[in-house]
């Protein structure tokens, strides 16, 4: 974050570098060596094809793409947005002394093994070794690199993993921001933010200019008014801006993946299933402790409720209920009828009746210190 609120215009450069390798799993000197010839917007993701790499110097390994996706869950680190504006801050500074630690003896290794070691061990369901190895360009040795070949449905789950989607929700199958309809004003505003970008790239164009639109909230949140990005000739036009801002959307109009699409489908039944079983299991738990406890003789509230209402109708109490109820509804006519019924009263009152003491977590039918 404070690499993004850094009004310096290198600064914007760098970051977008350090991000677009990380992603790529990509060694410096191709990182620099993307022309827009290299880029291609392919369904959901960026395509990023490199002309030559370490381990294949003369090009003759098929042009297979590296698949980025756009992360609308974590702008700060999303790639296709800082594509489109193509680390030591004060707060980050102040965190590490008080751990007592310095920024200027942190540093990273590589972006490549990085980026590498989140997508094979930063989960329980990694991707697959092979393609992160391939991603990252490094030879897996004997056979395996004739026979192990590359292929977009590894590369396109590396590529999701590697933009830090989460890869155990169903969220993991975001789509970027796009625009829907409104193409003419969508044609100027990428005339307008990229002047000069070649045809060949338009398409991207437009996928690198939704995230600033669909993201301009938090960037002018966390971004100081000095900002290079507010100074470009596009969000002067504010009157454009809403309009494009009306034509945004993150759900379905793209198709995703066969996988991806597979993938969030069984996730998400898998949350639904679990939270089913949460709930039958707390149901099922609770009365299986309530019969346990029934048959081992501890009370409870039912046994209990149970246990009273048949001693008080052993004891003719509630037969003397009934019958008081009754007296209430029929006014006696007679004094010898208001005897009789006092008569059985005493006579019910009189029957034995048995009290319980609680001692000892249980029921007993004597007292403790007897």
């Amino acid at each position: 974050m404070a690499m993004l609120q850094n009004t310096s215009q290198d600064m914007v450069i760098a970051r977008t570098f350090m991000i677009m390798s990380w992603n790529l799993m990509a060694r410096a000197a191709n990182t620099v060596s993307i022309c827009y010839n290299h880029l291609e917007w392919r369904d959901d993701a960026l395509c990023v094809y490199f002309a030559h790499m370490k381990n294949d110097q003369r090009g003759a390994r098929p042009r297979d793409p590296r698949h980025v996706y756009a992360n609308p869950l974590s702008p700060e680190i999303c790639p296709i947005l800082a594509l489109g504006r193509a680390s030591e801050g004060s707060q980050i500074t102040a965190d590490l002394e008080r751990r007592g630690a310095a920024a200027s003896d942190i540093s990273t290794h590589s972006m490549r093994k990085g980026a590498s070691t989140f997508c094979s061990s930063g989960s329980t369901t990694c991707p697959p070794s092979v393609a992160v190895h391939l991603r990252a360009g490094w030879s897996m040795g004997g056979v395996q690199d004739r026979y192990r070949r590359h292929d977009a449905a590894g590369d396109m789950f590396v590529g999701r993993t590697a933009s830090g989607l989460p890869i155990l929700q169903p969220e993991f199958a975001s789509l970027p921001p796009h625009f829907v309809h409104g193409e003419e004003v969508v044609q100027k505003a990428k005339r307008i933010c990229f002047p000069n970008l070649p045809e060949a790239v338009e398409f991207v164009g437009e996928f690198a200019l939704a995230p600033l639109i669909y993201h301009l909230d938090l960037l002018r949140e966390y971004l100081p008014g000095n900002h290079p990005l507010f100074q470009s000739p596009l969000f002067a036009a504010s009157e454009l801006v809403n309009q494009l801002r009306s034509y945004i959307r993150t759900d379905s109009r793209i198709e995703l993946k066969n996988e991806i699409e597979a993938r969030k489908a069984d996730v998400q039944t898998i949350m639904e299933s679990h939270d089913a079983m949460c709930e039958r299991l707390c149901a099922e738990v609770s009365t299986i402790l309530e019969e346990r406890v029934v048959q081992t003789g501890i009370p409870t509230c039912d046994s209990m409720a149970s246990s009273i209402m048949k001693r008080l109708e052993d004891a003719g109490v509630l037969q003397h209920l009934h019958t008081h109820e009754e007296t209430e509804g029929n006014t006696p006519n007679t004094a010898s009828e208001t005897a009789i019924q006092s008569g059985e009263e005493v006579e019910a009152v009189t029957e034995p009746v048995y009290p319980i003491y609680h001692w000892g977590g249980g029921m007993h039918m004597f007292p403790l210190n007897v």
